[in-house]
């Protein structure tokens, strides 16, 4: 919440603090969230309440994925190989689970594309799974540390 909280998001949890006031921990919604993250001991960060709407034109797949995207929760673990990585997502209302896993390969496809000179990052990219986990879909994948070098630069 410091980092990417609003100003007034980070003075509401200060107040609550002070106050004695239970945290964001009192609620189940967010909670359930937090606890699909699959690298709890790494880095992480909840999105909720995400903007709806129609993808802007020539947005693509990912502005699709994520106008049909409600909430998510996204983890990552640090390695000396390299960094996992988590999304568990929640569908918007009236969005079906199996639109977004679509949607997240076509994603994943269209990012196929764009790296076809890449060796290593076609490799990480075939590695990227999108599974449909209960009422969310499960976006999972592994970013070589020689992969990230080469996007640092």
């Amino acid at each position: 919440m410091m980092v990417a909280g609003t100003e007034d998001a980070v003075r509401a949890m200060l107040n609550r603090l002070s106050s004695g006031a239970k945290g964001l921990s009192a609620d189940s919604d967010l909670m359930a969230l937090v606890q699909k993250a699959r690298y709890t001991d790494g880095a992480w960060a909840v999105v909720r309440d995400m903007t709806g709407g129609a993808a802007p034109s020539g947005a693509g797949a990912m502005g699709e994925f994520g106008a049909l995207t409600q909430s998510m929760v996204m983890s990552m673990d640090f390695a000396d190989g390299g960094m996992g990585m988590d999304a568990f997502v929640l569908p918007r209302a009236g969005a079906a689970t199996s639109d977004v896993a679509d949607v997240a390969r076509g994603a994943v496809s269209a990012m196929r594309l764009q790296a076809k000179d890449t060796p290593e990052l076609m490799s990480a990219l075939d590695d990227v799974t999108v599974e449909e986990e209960g009422a969310g879909v499960r976006v999972t994948g592994f970013v070589p540390k020689a992969l990230m070098s080469q996007t640092s630069r």
